[in-house]
């Protein structure tokens, strides 16, 4: 077959994983508490706020979150390879899927005027960041999902290091909005598309996991860039 017949095989495979995956089955999303809305596993209760979170300076909040930042966007970066070798298999697939997204994923880029309002108001871009991530953690739990029931978990534990470092992260984005007094709007399970749950095909679950893990990857270092850009204002002003 040529090279050329295998693109275009590819690019219609793409378009209909797009569409809506005829794979897909109903939506079955975990019945359990969505662990977003409570990431550090704390047993107190937010809404009464009988709790106590020891406050930091903002530099400091800003950085602890950088490091996890950090961490949690080199282990989605091993993932998104692994995926890639494991699972696609081929490089054409790999570069088309790269400028395919899922809908409602957040937006991996952040525009000037928003970076702005951050540098003025370190708590939007903290609520800006924590909604994101508790997306990026809802298609995570579905990918995990999915790994368990289609795939016998042959790459659950790495799938579950993901998870583990992004709720590390969460929970210090979750702090640091707490210690602000900002009420926080947590997404629910809604967000992901019924389409792209429990999907028993494993070619469309491979290009689904592929496309969310790289477009994690792009977000997790666009947020790193945005508090960075704001922990510099912030050190020049001072």
């Amino acid at each position: 077959m040529s090279r050329t017949r295998v693109i275009v095989l590819l690019l219609c495979a793409i378009t209909t994983l797009e569409k809506n995956s005829s794979s897909a089955a109903p939506v079955t999303a975990s019945d359990s508490a969505a662990r977003w809305t409570n990431p550090c596993n704390a047993t107190r209760n937010f809404s009464a706020g009988d709790f106590a979170i020891w406050d930091v300076p903002e530099f400091e909040k800003i950085q602890r979150i950088q490091e996890n930042l950090l961490a949690t966007k080199d282990k989605a970066a091993s993932l998104k390879t692994k995926l890639a070798k494991e699972r696609l298999r081929s490089i054409a697939l790999e570069l088309s899927l790269e400028s395919k997204h899922i809908d409602n994923f957040p937006n991996t880029t952040i525009s000037q005027e928003d970076l702005e309002l951050y540098k003025t108001n370190v708590t939007l871009a903290y609520v800006r960041s924590y909604r994101d991530l508790s997306v990026v953690a809802v298609f995570l739990e579905a990918i995990r999902e999915d790994e368990v029931k289609y795939e016998h978990g042959s790459l659950l534990s790495v799938f579950h290091e993901n998870e583990e470092q992004l709720y590390r992260l969460l929970c210090e984005v979750h702090n640091a909005i707490l210690v602000s007094g900002v009420t926080i709007g947590y997404e629910s399970r809604d967000i992901m598309p019924n389409n792209m749950r429990n999907m028993s095909d494993r070619f469309w679950r491979n290009m689904r996991d592929f496309i969310i893990i790289k477009d994690s990857v792009t977000l997790f270092q666009s947020i790193l860039n945005m508090t960075q850009a704001v922990l510099e204002s912030r050190n020049s002003s001072s």
